[in-house]
């Protein structure tokens, strides 16, 4: 089901007539998309979960760039993780390690000086210039594959195009929609029928909160124990933080 297809099950609801254009056809596009990215933002499925990299970095690196020469992304909503694929450390090839993500107002709390040892090195953050900081950083001559996880943004809307979300996102989308238009339902029949929509509406949202909380279609990235060792730790250059 693309685009168009949901233009038209709405369509179809609010009893006027497919391809139809002008104001009232705009404003359900602009109101399909709205709710669309509602529903990525809340619940960010995992067709929108995209990998960055690797980014290989040595002990002389103390950030990476989010765009040019570093992981080159330009569709950015959310970070989500920091990975650190094969990687070689004391001789040693260890299995992959997970830093979350962390605003940066956090990080500037959690890394104080007056922490000393105690700041944390599993996490990662993207500073005001747009280059991402991670806890630590390789000692001597070894090296780390970094890959970025992050929420990218949904493609351009358009009749033909298919929406990055699951299936069942997309009823939500036709009932919330449809919603909208209340001035569509005034006869006891369709006054019947926006009562069946909206019930519709309201348990599919349900559901999909519940799948979520099952972590059904939704991106789910198990986390690693930490990295064993000492490691060498730099931390952001920031005139908020150095």
């Amino acid at each position: 089901m693309n685009y168009g297809d949901i233009k038209n099950t709405i369509l179809l609801n609010l009893d006027l007539p497919l391809g139809m254009t002008g104001d009232v056809s705009d404003h359900i596009d602009y109101k399909i998309q709205e709710i669309t990215n509602e529903l990525v933002g809340d619940l960010k499925p995992k067709e929108i979960l995209a990998k960055a990299g690797p980014v290989s970095v040595t002990n002389g690196d103390d950030e990476i760039p989010l765009g040019i020469g570093g992981f080159a992304v330009t569709d950015l909503v959310t970070p989500y993780a920091i990975t650190l694929g094969t990687y070689t450390d004391y001789a040693d090839t260890r299995d992959e390690q997970f830093l979350p993500y962390m605003s940066y107002e956090a990080w500037i709390q959690l890394n104080s000086y007056k922490l000393g040892n105690e700041r944390p090195k599993n996490g990662f953050t993207i500073d005001l210039d747009n280059n991402i900081i991670i806890g630590s950083f390789p000692e001597g001559t070894n090296t780390w594959d970094v890959y970025l996880w992050y929420y990218k943004e949904i493609g351009a809307y358009g009749p033909s195009a298919t929406p990055e979300i699951p299936i069942y996102y997309r009823g939500v989308i036709t009932t919330g929609v449809t919603l909208e238009f209340p001035q569509y339902f005034k006869t006891p029949e369709r006054l019947a029928l926006y009562s069946q929509i909206k019930s519709r509406y309201e348990g599919l949202k349900v559901k999909l909160h519940t799948l979520k909380g099952h972590g059904k279609g939704f991106a789910n990235i198990k986390s690693r124990t930490s990295m064993s060792g000492s490691r060498g730790t730099i931390w952001p250059r920031s005139p908020l933080t150095s």
